[in-house]
């Protein structure tokens, strides 16, 4: 995208506000006017052409004003927004929202998202937090019935992974107990991966020293972890969405209802996003899914920064208040993140 000028750039970003206020195309009048430069009608018609031929507007109908594309509107993200902070009446309504809920995390997710999506006026996505991510706290084994224990793994912020496992024989309370003491020796802070790589090396060793209690614990922990949970996706506030004027075209709201309703791309896309720290902003065909088109994903990651747990975010209309979205799914994610490692600390 080459450079604009200075009056390119005004005009487009004054275009591009009207339009998210408004919903209407743009004329050149209303431009110079938003826009405070002193130019002659004909002047502002010309840099629209030019914003036109560059790909950042477009105009619906020959009578009409300009609209801004999806390049436009990319151009407007990444160059042209103005800082937004929230209220303090929002902020205050998120924080008590969250704290809440902070003794449970998946309802902490849930609740941080429903306000985010009332506040930002779209809805709100978020995936539980990432087992995978989270630095274990403890491993206990339950005897629930001849032959079978129940694994449960608790994770700092107080996830919990269960799954009943199958042994040859009853296990005694003393041998459950030594398992016990040396699986949590070995677990406590590190991460599911790291667990992974410590059991297969503590596993030769065991073999190697004929430790058969050791083997019988590795075994164990191995099963434990094995089917680890994948994260869930939860999407809140449908009616916010909805109530955006674009809704009101029937195509359109069927379009939107699938979108949601497609919650394995809407997790591999949150997925994709985890990776990288700040605020992203997918717009329309940039998330690569057919169903967003006339879409727009904004996105943060929560949780520690070397070990994001999970991601959240709003779903709404390409034609949204950006600066406000962006700077509510910012807080939103800072706030959970720290009530999340001041349950684990």
């Amino acid at each position: 995208m080459p450079g604009l000028s200075y009056r390119g750039r005004a005009i487009l970003a004054a275009i591009i506000e009207e339009f998210i206020a408004t919903g209407e195309p743009v004329g050149s009048r209303t431009a110079a006017k938003k826009a405070h430069l002193e130019l002659s009608p004909a002047t502002v018609r010309n840099v629209m052409a030019e914003l036109e031929e560059q790909g950042l507007l477009a105009q619906p109908h020959t009578s009409a004003g300009r609209v801004p594309t999806e390049e436009g509107l990319r151009y407007f993200v990444g160059s042209l927004l103005k800082p937004y902070e929230p209220t303090q009446a929002d902020l205050d309504r998120l924080r008590r929202q969250c704290e809440a809920a902070a003794g449970d995390p998946e309802e902490l997710m849930r609740r941080a998202v429903r306000t985010l999506s009332l506040l930002g006026q779209a809805a709100g996505l978020v995936t539980s937090p990432r087992i995978e991510a989270l630095p274990l706290v403890s491993l206990r084994f339950i005897p629930v019935r001849e032959r079978t224990l129940l694994a449960v793994l608790v994770t700092a912020g107080g996830l919990v992974h269960q799954r009943a496992i199958q042994v040859p024989r009853q296990l005694e309370r003393g041998e459950l107990e030594r398992i016990h003491n040396y699986l949590n020796d070995l677990l406590v802070g590190r991460s599911l991966a790291e667990l992974r790589e410590l059991i297969d090396l503590e596993a030769r060793d065991a073999r190697a020293s004929m430790d058969q209690l050791r083997q019988k614990a590795l075994d164990l922990g191995s099963q434990a972890i094995e089917d680890a949970r994948s994260p869930e996706l939860y999407v809140e506030g449908h009616e916010n969405l909805f109530g955006n004027a674009e809704f009101t075209d029937s195509d359109r709201l069927r379009a939107a209802i699938r979108a949601l309703a497609e919650k394995d791309q809407l997790l591999e896309l949150l997925d994709r996003t985890i990776a990288a720290e700040g605020i992203h902003v997918l717009i329309g065909t940039e998330s690569g899914i057919e169903s967003l088109s006339g879409l727009t994903v904004i996105t943060a990651r929560y949780g520690d920064g070397d070990s994001p747990a999970g991601t959240l975010g709003l779903i709404g209309p390409s034609r949204m208040d950006y600066a406000k979205a962006m700077s509510l799914v910012d807080h939103t994610a800072k706030l959970v993140s720290l009530l999340l490692q001041k349950r684990s600390s």
